[in-house]
C-alpha cells in the first residue's frame, strides 16, 4: 500500500507534468501564429499580418517566461495582456466586412 505522502508527491509529479505540457502547447500556438501572420502578409498583402505575429510573439514570450521561472509574479498581468490581445484580435476579426456586404 502506498502512503498518502507518495499519493501527494505523485500528485505534485503529475501537476507540474501536466503545467509543462499546457506550457509547451502556448508555444506552438505561439509559433503557428507567428507563421500564419506571416503568411497573410506574403499571400494578403495586408496589414493587419503584424497584430497575429506580435500576439504570437508575446504568447511564446509568456509561456517561456513561466516555464523558465514558474513563480514569477507577473504571471497575472501578462495572461491579462495576453487575454486582451485575443479579445482585440477577434473584436477585429468581427468588425471586418465581407466582400459580398
Amino acid at each position: 500500500m502506498s502512503s498518502a505522502a507518495d499519493v501527494l508527491v505523485l500528485h505534485d509529479v503529475m501537476a507540474d507534468a501536466g503545467k509543462n505540457i499546457r506550457l509547451f502547447s502556448e508555444l506552438l500556438l505561439g509559433a503557428w501564429l507567428i507563421l500564419l501572420g506571416r503568411q497573410l502578409r506574403v499571400d494578403l498583402l495586408q496589414r493587419r499580418w503584424w497584430g497575429l505575429v506580435g500576439l504570437g510573439c508575446w504568447t511564446v514570450a509568456v509561456a517561456a517566461i513561466n516555464l523558465i521561472e514558474p513563480t514569477t509574479g507577473l504571471e497575472d498581468w501578462l495572461g491579462f495582456l495576453l487575454g486582451a490581445g485575443y479579445v482585440a484580435m477577434g473584436v477585429g476579426l468581427l468588425r471586418r466586412r465581407r466582400p459580398g456586404d
